[in-house]
């Protein structure tokens, strides 16, 4: 899945231009998946903070078709985090893993009440 979802946001139609070390971000959907295990109702868990960035979240997520089933037990369809990082480089990349990291770990050690599988890529990069 992080394959297909890493197609759809370098397919997006808006650059996604960074200003150097430090910008972009980290963007969190959460989703289900339908009848037919195509992602439903997208929602933005976490904003970059920059609106072309979430935008272009959002719709990759939309558009990622059919995916493999996710089993979670009696009839419960899962609940499915994707946390895509934006990186100006690879330093900033291996910043916010390690922050995402962190935070994963401090969720799954409180036992929230979601099931998540949780996606971590890192979007398109560029620099000027």
């Amino acid at each position: 899945m992080t394959r297909r979802l890493e197609t759809e946001l370098l397919r997006q139609q808006e650059p996604m231009w960074f200003d150097g070390a430090g910008s972009g971000g980290i963007v969190s959907v959460r989703f289900t998946l339908d009848e037919r295990n195509r992602p439903a109702a997208p929602l933005l868990a976490r904003s970059s903070h920059d609106r072309r960035l979430d935008r272009a979240a959002l719709r990759a997520i939309g558009r990622l078709g059919v995916l493999p089933a996710v089993s979670t037990g009696a009839g419960v369809g899962p609940t499915i985090q994707a946390n895509m990082i934006f990186a100006s480089d690879y330093l900033d990349y291996r910043e916010k893993l390690g922050l995402l990291r962190r935070e994963i770990r401090v969720a799954r050690q409180t036992g929230g009440s979601e099931r998540l599988a949780s996606i971590v890529m890192i979007g398109a990069a560029a620099t000027n």
